[in-house]
């Protein structure tokens, strides 16, 4: 192993289900049902009630 993580984008408009938000020190992520972490920046990410 190289150490390197295996990147996934998502295409915009994309509907990810958050398992939970998980704070590590000042890095704050969310935690998807399929046990994957995605960015919570503001910039990156659109939230919405679907």
């Amino acid at each position: 192993m190289n150490g390197f993580v295996a990147v996934k984008s998502y295409k915009k408009g994309t509907h990810l289900s958050v398992k939970k938000l998980v704070k590590h020190n000042l890095t704050t992520r969310y935690q998807l049902s399929n046990g994957t972490y995605v960015t919570a920046n503001k910039k990156l990410v659109i939230q919405g009630n679907y």
